[in-house]
């Protein structure tokens, strides 16, 4: 071998040696650790492969030529090792996507027509791709998440306050609610403003606040304060920002229906009960006791006029 192919070589083994046994000693630790170890690591790795062995191979090109069967060599020796960096590292070892898909397409760039690089092309670089745009989303969306999943922790445990009034249970209600506008609504707004728009992280984004805000109405406004006109309202809204999905489809089938005969009969309660009375067997009288609710225990009385106590109409 030429001596600077004898160097190439001798250092990708120890980078792989270094690599592979680094990894091997950070198992023992936490998870969390495990990962800013391994990513350590790796960039540990990366760096050699950058300042060394890329160097040398430049080195190589002006002695040798760049076409060269040494030089091809080097550089196959060098792009199988950014690979591994990649694969074994990054990906599998560091969760690190982003990292490992720069890195592959790197090893791709250095060896572009040979049979590793197709094959790279057609296992790893989709896998790396696909887990790379999880990544983004994910930091895109986890703020979006923790945010609803404040709103509806607060919301939860301030209704189970034992012997709270529905009025103050409407407060709790009301709070989370503009704690959806002023905070939650606001960041799907800016994720949608920004220049690097994601179409899947603004359809997720969407479906967190749909959630947030049928939760806010279903357990919030409807079980909770029996405010069934604000929960028809919200829900309804809830809908409207996911008009497509099978959220939306399942809160139609199961949800709006009984909002909304529990917001019509809001809405024709009477106020104070109706005179009753009757005067040999005339007047006016309730019968009936249709269309129990279990949730409220709740039915339908309806008021008629008799006549020897007979209901006419």
């Amino acid at each position: 071998l030429n001596p600077f192919e004898e160097q190439i070589e001798k250092g990708v083994a120890e980078i792989y040696e270094g690599l592979s046994k680094g990894l091997e000693d950070i198992e023992e630790q936490e998870e969390a650790l495990q990962l800013k170890l391994k990513r350590k690591d790796c960039d540990r790795a990366y760096r050699r492969v950058k300042c060394e062995v890329l160097q040398q191979i430049e080195q190589l090109e002006h002695i040798a030529g760049v076409e060269s069967e040494s030089v091809k060599r080097a550089r196959e020796t060098a792009a199988m090792c950014l690979r591994e960096i990649s694969v074994v590292g990054y990906h599998n070892g560091a969760n690190d996507y982003h990292m490992a898909l720069h890195l592959l397409e790197e090893a791709i760039s250095l060896i572009p027509e040979s049979h590793h690089a197709l094959s790279w092309r057609e296992k790893d670089l989709p896998i790396l791709r696909k887990n790379a745009e999880d990544e983004r989303l994910n930091a895109l969306i986890e703020p979006l998440i923790k945010t609803a999943d404040s709103i509806l922790q607060k919301l939860s445990s301030d209704l189970r306050g034992g012997h709270s009034s529905l009025k103050l249970k409407r407060k709790f209600c009301d709070r989370a609610y503009h704690l959806f506008k002023t905070k939650l609504s606001r960041q799907v707004e800016q994720l949608y403003e920004e220049s690097t728009l994601n179409p899947q992280a603004v359809k997720v984004s969407h479906e967190i606040a749909a959630n947030c805000l049928r939760d806010i109405s279903v357990v919030g406004y409807h079980n909770g304060a029996n405010d069934y006109h604000t929960a028809l309202d919200l829900l309804e809204e809830a809908i409207s920002l996911v008009p497509e999905s099978h959220h939306a489809l399942s809160w139609r089938e199961k949800d709006l229906p009984i909002l909304q005969k529990h917001a019509e009969e809001e809405r024709v309660r009477v106020k104070k009960a109706p005179p009753l009375a009757t005067i040999n067997g005339i007047g006016t009288k309730l019968y009936g006791h249709a269309d129990f609710d279990i949730m409220c225990s709740s039915y339908i009385k309806t008021l008629y006029l008799v006549i020897l106590f007979i209901p006419i109409f």
